[in-house]
């Protein structure tokens, strides 16, 4: 057992400055405070250093170079964030990157940072070790302030350490820490720093022109009228324009001659200059009141003529328009007859041609007005007078222009090109465009007596407005006009049926219109995108750390050389002492009297290695486990964690605030690390002989894999494990970067829709509106089955749906990418169509024949008589006759159609059955109708058939479950176009109670106010008088060419089509007139009792943004932290372990006690090495000589930290000291003394 220590102050304790019997005269310990002389010792270390040579060791990471390295790394980031951010604003992002390559944007800068802030901690840590040695070197502190030998800035606090810096004027370590703590905030920051976003680029593209606009040759009469019913279809359904044609303009279409798709995507358009054709219609006001005069009235039997001049002039006009017409109406007009009569005139052939040179003078000008005449006073009802006069002069130009257009595949955006010259298309656009008017709109030249007529007409009805009174006896038609109603007007329709014209008439398309150009097409990719505010907020931090290390490096980096080797080991502390015995005495004499140099005594455990902050840390990672274990299950099992937003910086939360948490962690564990390693030196001499070597190192400002390398090589497993694990949780922080990623996933639940309006029959409406209504609705005809229809609400082709309220459920402004999906009762006209047999059946009777005409003949002499049994049981013939057609001899055939009578309609056999119906109401309401369909190849040659065939349709209701999909479009539920209802005919039924069928045009097809569309074929091979029903099927009109009305392959298409027009149209006028609201009862039942019933629905959020965790990075987030945990619980059980039976366990050396707080200060350096005998043992100016040699000089001595006892004088001490000398003998390690069970 180790003879206990003599009884005197501790070589560790703070001791008087004036005491000297306590210290070692024998020469035979010489310690570091004896052998010097008075003189020598006064000698101070300032006075020194002006004499000896100079000092060349400093620090390796305080050199000049690593400052200006970090200054040019910090300048460098500082430039290229903001050059980023610009540049990333101005190409809507950085660089293309794959959406898989999150983990490369979000990792990659928190790691480069986590890199530099790792290497800026180097220098952070050697400038708080070395500070107080550079303080004292270049004068920086009083010697007798005790600051200058306590201070010791490792072992504070960052908020310490900034405070004490600042008192004590150490600015090179204020400038150090504050960099380090904005790097760590960096280091948060980085995550959030760049995201994807989608951006378009273009690419050239050979794009081929698939048309070019011509003038007309031969128009007629109605031959245009596809182009009114195109203005009106976009008018009245908000359908889209079709391809090739905006507002403005029609230009030519073309194709992507590379691209997988003929036409631009939403993510791919098309950008390409073609030309375009572009109405131009420019007109002149009345200028005046003009000059009339009736010249002349005069009744001829029952009709009454008025003759009339009027002298018109325009605005800026000198020259007077005079026109003279006249008007005739019934005589003996009764008293209830409209009081106004309006007398229109449109005039193209003026003379001149071109009077008023203020018009465009390209083409002639066309004169346009209307005279209102009131009843003149007195007592002939018949006479008039001229009430007013409103009219313009207007010149009507067509012109080809580029343009150009950028094609996504569902808007094109056309732009005119600045500066473009136009090109003159010769031909007269007033009257194509008045051929391009339906009967019941009316031309655009001539003359005409009637309430509207012209343009002023067209307007009227494109909007909708009929000329029956409602209610309160007002019509939506007025009676009389001005100049500014003529204007307005005209310069309208003349732009809107003037482009749709262009579109659908002056296009030529074929190979010999074709052409190539160079496009460009737009691909959408991602971007990486730089963050505005994370980007200015990281380059203002890194100008500020610019501008901290470009002080260090120009002013404090001169003033970071120590001395000659490194004074703040222990080998190095010893040398220095031996030098300047001075600063020896001053650390000894000056300091503060307290634990933070009692060796021998102290009781201090760095506050990270206590017991109870391993405990709480130890549950605090275990909550973090179970939290990244649960949140990855709940993400797994709930598609996600939450959901969340694009919008903001709210995305921080899920990076940079989970950053800060594992930051925090890493924190921990190093300064863990950093407690073992800067302890490792002084425990293995507390516990075994070590050589010179050990005691020149220091592992506090090495770099950690050095670290590891060296603590694994010396076998120092504390240091290992610690070393580690703080090298393993340096990856936490970048790792953590990307466990956090945005999904969209979908997500669906089930809701309830309630019904809002049932279908059943109804009282029908006014005529007038009836009529106007298939009017408005024969412009669909043409376009069913276009991809830019939109059906009118609750209806999608031949179907039409009850009306739900879906906003009491949902708010699609709040949800605008939610989908519904249901499956409801859809009504559905069914036809159920059957092939006659004209030739076998008995019943049937089929003539043909024609009569020459010149170079014609007239096919009119064809007719069925069709045999059928009468409601009063009666057999009568139905007789149905061919419409008039007209054949070229020299074809010699001729393709004929025409609607025959069915036996099924009251109407159609009204007469033939002397039945007796009212025609006005009685065939007005019907749960069924029949349509027979008729048609063939009339061979002049054989004076018969060549090819006929009858079809007939019994048409009712049917009820047919539809799968639906509403989406948001304009802040409300519709019908998804990309996934159209889904009928299933499979369980089809009849409707109950059954509805009635509107009347979509008199049953045999030929209905100047039906809703099958007035279009005029010109193609010498088809009959001229076609059924409306019929004529549609026909090119350029519908799908098939003159020579499928003669082939018997083509029937069934053609009955299908018709069959799907006639049904069409029905859904279009039950959406109408046969709903009913929810309480109302029909014409032949009541409402449903007990209310709608509900449709089962399931809703779908399709731009629900979740934030999902990545399993990979959290697994090896929890492997990493479950290392720890399992290290802190070795420890924990190893500390447990001390208490109860006092044996420690490996990896778990006695730190407490082993050193004091702040031991790195020089005073605490001071109390331990003062009564050391090393320096009895050092060569001739040791910090002179290289390493290696000086570790030679020594390498016979083995050294320990302990107690040693003085042989001659029996004194012990408490130092490190060689354990070679008999004189000064060691006995012991603190923990041996304490064992023996005596009290120093």
């Amino acid at each position: 057992m180790p003879e206990a220590p003599q009884t005197r102050p501790s070589p560790g304790e703070t001791r008087d400055s004036g005491s000297k019997g306590g210290y070692n005269e024998d020469v035979a310990h010489r310690s570091l405070l004896d052998g010097s002389d008075a003189a020598a010792a006064s000698e101070s270390y300032r006075d020194k250093r002006r004499v000896e040579p100079a000092a060349v060791w400093r620090p390796t990471w305080l050199q000049p170079s690593v400052s200006w390295a970090f200054v040019t790394l910090f300048l460098l980031f500082s430039a290229s964030l903001p050059t980023m951010l610009w540049y990333s604003l101005k190409h809507d992002g950085l660089v293309p990157i794959r959406q898989s390559l999150v983990y490369l944007w979000r990792f990659g800068p928190t790691g480069v940072i986590t890199i530099f802030s790792l290497l800026w901690s180097r220098v952070e840590v050697q400038a708080l070790r070395y500070m107080p040695w550079i303080a004292h070197r270049y004068g920086m502190q009083p010697a007798e302030d005790a600051n200058a030998y306590d201070l010791d800035y490792t072992a504070l606090l960052p908020h310490s350490i900034l405070v004490q810096s600042i008192r004590n004027g150490h600015y090179f370590v204020f400038w150090t820490t504050v960099a380090s703590l904005l790097l760590k905030l960096q280091i948060v920051l980085a995550p959030g720093l760049y995201s994807l976003t989608k951006t378009h680029i273009a690419q050239p593209a050979d794009i081929r022109v698939l048309d070019s606009f011509h003038p007309i040759e031969g128009d007629v009469s109605l031959a245009g009228t596809s182009s009114y019913y195109l203005a009106q279809a976009l008018h009245s359904y908000d359908m889209q324009y079709p391809f090739g044609l905006t507002e403005n303009e029609a230009y030519q279409t073309f194709r992507n001659e590379n691209g997988t798709t003929f036409r631009g995507t939403t993510e791919a358009a098309l950008d390409v200059v073609v030309d375009a054709y572009i109405p131009d219609t420019q007109c002149l006001k009345l200028e005046s009141r003009p000059f009339s005069n009736i010249t002349r009235e005069f009744r001829a039997r029952e009709w009454y003529y008025i003759y009339y001049d009027i002298h018109l002039r325009f605005e800026g006009c000198d020259q007077t328009i005079v026109s003279s017409d006249y008007i005739s109406m019934k005589d003996n007009i009764p008293e209830d007859q409209e009081q106004i009569l309006n007398d229109w005139m449109s005039n193209m052939t003026l003379l001149p041609s071109r009077p008023c040179d203020n018009l465009p003078q390209e083409s002639n000008q066309t004169l346009y007005y209307v005279a209102s005449f009131e009843k003149a006073p007195g007592g002939d009802p018949s006479q008039r007078t001229i009430r007013d006069v409103a009219a313009v002069l207007c010149s009507s130009i067509s012109w080809l222009s580029k343009v150009r257009v950028v094609d996504d595949g569902v808007k094109p955006v056309v732009t005119r090109i600045p500066g473009e010259p136009k090109r003159l298309m010769s031909m007269n656009l007033w009257e194509t465009m008045s051929n391009a008017m339906p009967l019941f709109v009316g031309k655009w030249y001539g003359e005409e007596t009637q309430r509207a007529w012209g343009p002023v007409n067209a307007e009227h009805v494109l909007s909708g407005k009929t000329a029956g009174a409602d209610d309160s006896g007002i019509s939506d038609i007025p009676t009389t006009y001005t100049t500014d109603d003529l204007y307005e007007s005209t310069i309208k329709m003349s732009r809107i049926i003037g482009t749709v014209t262009g579109h659908s008439r002056l296009r030529q398309i074929g190979s010999v219109s074709e052409t190539h150009v160079i496009g460009s097409t737009t691909t959408s990719i991602d971007m990486l995108k730089v963050n505005k505010w994370i980007c200015l907020s990281m380059s203002a931090i890194f100008v500020l750390l610019t501008g901290i290390t470009s002080i260090l490096a120009l002013w404090h980096s001169k003033k970071t050389i120590v001395w000659f080797r490194d004074p703040a080991t222990i080998l190095g502390s010893i040398l220095f002492f031996h030098d300047y015995p001075d600063v020896l005495r001053h650390a000894t004499d000056y300091t503060r009297t307290g634990d933070a140099t009692n060796w021998s005594r102290c009781n201090f455990t760095p506050l990270v290695l206590k017991t109870w902050i391993r405990a709480v840390v130890t549950i605090l990672l275990c909550a973090v486990i179970t939290a990244l274990l649960s949140g990855l299950h709940l993400s797994e099992t709930s598609q996600g964690l939450a959901t969340v937003s694009d919008e903001g910086y709210i995305h921080l939360l899920w990076t940079s605030i989970p950053t800060l948490v594992v930051l925090s962690i890493a924190l921990y564990v190093s300064a863990c690390s950093n407690a073992y390693r800067s302890r490792s030196i002084l425990s293995l001499l507390s516990q075994r002989e070590t050589n010179a070597e050990y005691l020149d190192t220091s592992f506090s400002d090495m770099l950690e894999p050095r670290v590891l390398a060296l603590s694994l090589s010396k076998k120092l497993g504390a240091v290992s494990l610690a070393q580690l694990l703080a090298i393993l949780c340096g990856f936490l922080t970048t790792l953590v970067s990307v466990i956090f990623t945005m999904e969209t996933i979908p997500e669906t639940k089930s809701i309830q829709l309630q019904q809002a309006t049932w279908l059943g029959s109804r009282d029908l409406d006014d005529p007038d509106v009836m009529r106007n209504r298939r009017r408005v609705l024969s412009s669909l005809v043409l376009h069913v089955g276009d991809a830019t229809m939109n059906y009118p609400i609750n209806t999608h082709d031949d179907l039409v749906f009850p009306s739900f309220q879906v906003e009491n459920i949902l708010d699609p402004r709040g949800n605008p990418n939610s989908s519904i999906r249901a499956t409801i009762p859809a009504a559905r006209l069914d036809g159920n169509c059957f092939r006659m047999q004209p030739y076998d059946d008995p019943n049937l009777k089929i003539s043909a024949g024609h009569r020459v005409q010149g170079d014609t003949f007239d096919a009119s002499v064809m007719r069925v008589l069709e045999r059928m049994t009468c409601p009063n049981g009666t057999r009568r013939y139905l007789d149905s006759r061919f419409p008039y057609s007209v054949g070229q001899n020299s074809i010699g055939r001729l393709y004929v159609a025409g609607m025959m009578n069915s036996p099924g309609n009251l109407a159609d056999i009204n007469s033939a059955c002397d039945l007796g119906l009212n025609e006005t109401t009685d065939f007005k309401y019907t749960t069924s109708r029949s349509q027979t369909y008729a048609w063939g190849e009339y061979s002049a040659v054989k004076e018969d058939f060549a090819h006929f065939t009858m079809w007939r349709c019994n048409y009712t209701w049917m009820e047919v479950p539809t799968e639906i999909n509403l989406v948001v479009g304009d802040g409300e539920y519709v019908l998804d176009p990309e996934n159209p209802p889904q009928p299933d005919m499979s369980r089809a039924r009849p409707w109950d109670p059954p509805l009635d069928v509107p009347e979509i045009t008199k049953d045999q097809g030929d209905d100047d106010d039906g809703a099958f569309p007035q279009v005029a074929l010109k193609n010498p091979l088809m009959g001229l008088n076609f059924p409306d029903q019929i004529r549609v099927l026909a090119q350029p009109f519908g799908p098939f060419e003159p020579e499928a009305f003669g082939d018997p392959n083509r029937e069934i298409d053609m009955i299908t089509t018709l069959q799907h027009n006639y049904a069409f149209l029905a859904a279009q006028l039950a959406n109408v007139e046969l709903r009913l609201n929810a309480s109302e009862n029909s014409r032949t039942s009541p409402a449903p009792p007990s209310g709608l019933p509900a449709i089962d629905a399931v809703m779908t959020d399709m731009g629900r943004r979740r934030l999902i965790q990545n399993p990979t990075v959290t697994y090896v987030i929890v492997v990493i932290l479950v290392l720890v945990v399992l290290a802190n619980f070795w420890l924990l059980l190893s500390a447990a372990s001390r208490r109860l039976v006092g044996k420690t366990w490996v990896l778990d050396p006695e730190v407490k006690g082993l050193a004091p707080d702040g031991f790195n200060s020089i005073a605490a350096m001071a109390a331990l090495l003062r009564d050391s005998n090393v320096p009895n043992y050092l060569p001739e100016s040791p910090e002179l000589l290289p390493g290696n040699e000086f570790y030679g000089r020594l390498s016979d001595l083995t050294f320990r930290m302990g107690w040693f006892e003085n042989q001659q004088e029996k004194a012990k001490y408490f130092t490190v000291g060689a354990t070679v000398d008999d004189d000064f003998k060691f006995i012991g390690s603190r923990e041996d003394v304490s064992r023996a069970g005596v009290l120093e």
